[in-house]
């Protein structure tokens, strides 16, 4: 049984062979965004008193099974674990998941999985990231049923392949609130907290440190809308365009690069400056800016918290593959995709061209 604890991260025991040492270090940072405290059994003290000691004083036991589980002193660890999950009772048992991490391309499941987990349910990390999704939403119920307070995993990768379904989806998803496709969302309220010094906000529920204002668009680069003239010239396979079209086409790829060059120029300077005392500063996804997003107005008439400055818009670090109109004339050209902004002024989200200035209102994520 798991002790509860609204303030205190749960405690995760990452058991596993030295098979498996490397995708231990590679969920344990994913475990912190996660909100948990993971530790890897490499670090207890390798007396059996001190390794039950650390299972038992653990809220979940996570398992990475292999090759190298059976008949070893991981298979040993585990079978305490069980033992003690399953006498029930007490306060400080481990509960351990009733999942696995197996990679099991070269090695059959019966040969990795010790008896007593043979009525175990087993997720297969052969795909890593579809099993840490599925190994997360295990320990984020868990951890919620036994009272503690885990903070929203919010994607921090950028992704340049979301279309408007997909963003549909993962604002349903995450209950994000929008005007135009999840009205009833907005239910969840986040937790904001303006840092002594005033120019960074802490979000608890996500663990994201937030810039309080933006770099505004007059610090960034000009550039005008797309003509009628350039939309025909980026729509024309580059083979037949006119020597006045590719002179559009160029002009209007030199403006991205000039955005991107700038966009790196001033997340550079913010991390030599150290904003608020940090040096990892980064545009955020689409996911992590959406989450700011508030169901309230505020009194000048934005759907984000008076926390932060007044800018309507944002831009985001995603991108989508925009309308691919050049794949009909089988010569598609990279370079005309979409970014993604978010709007507090009317709560939604929309494309905009990869050059349009839009302010930036960097993030960290907090893993401490």
């Amino acid at each position: 049984m798991l002790t509860s604890s609204s303030t205190k991260s749960p405690r995760v025991f990452l058991s596993y062979s030295n098979d498996d040492a490397q995708s231990a270090e590679r969920l344990r940072p994913l475990l912190k965004l996660g909100g948990f405290g993971p530790w890897l059994d490499s670090e207890v003290p390798s007396t059996e008193e001190a390794r039950e000691t650390a299972i038992r004083s653990s809220d979940f036991v996570v398992a990475l099974l292999s090759r190298g589980t059976r008949n070893s002193r991981q298979e040993q660890e585990l079978w305490t674990a069980v033992r003690d999950s399953q006498q029930g009772g007490d306060l400080g048992k481990p509960v351990v998941l009733q999942c696995a991490f197996t990679g099991t391309r070269n090695a059959g499941f019966d040969d990795i999985v010790p008896d007593f987990f043979r009525q175990s349910h087993v997720l297969d990390f052969t795909d890593f990231d579809v099993g840490w999704q599925r190994l997360y939403e295990s320990l984020y119920k868990g951890a919620l049923l036994a009272g503690f307070s885990v903070p929203k995993l919010l994607r921090a990768a950028p992704r340049y392949d979301l279309d408007q379904a997909a963003v549909a989806r993962m604002v349903v998803k995450h209950g994000f609130f929008s005007q135009r496709m999840n009205a009833s969302g907005g239910a969840e309220v986040i937790q904001l907290t303006l840092v002594p010094g005033g120019v960074v906000v802490d979000d608890r529920s996500s663990r994201r440190t937030w810039m309080r204002g933006c770099i505004d668009p007059s610090f960034l680069p000009k550039a005008p809308p797309l003509t009628a003239d350039e939309e025909v010239a980026s729509m024309t396979p580059p083979s037949k365009r006119t020597d006045q079209q590719r002179v559009l086409v160029e002009a209007r790829q030199k403006m991205k690069r000039q955005m991107r060059l700038a966009i790196e120029e001033w997340t550079t300077r913010l991390n030599v400056e150290r904003l608020g005392g940090y040096d990892d500063w980064r545009l955020p996804t689409l996911e992590e800016a959406m989450s700011l997003m508030s169901k309230n107005i505020r009194i000048k008439g934005l759907h984000i918290s008076e926390l932060f400055s007044d800018h309507e818009y944002v831009r985001t670090a995603d991108g989508s593959p925009g309308a691919k109109l050049l794949d009909l004339f089988g010569e598609p050209e990279p370079g005309w995709e979409s970014v993604w902004v978010v709007g507090y002024a009317d709560a939604d989200c929309r494309e905009a061209c990869e050059e349009a200035p839009f302010p930036l209102r960097f993030v960290r994520t907090d893993l401490d």
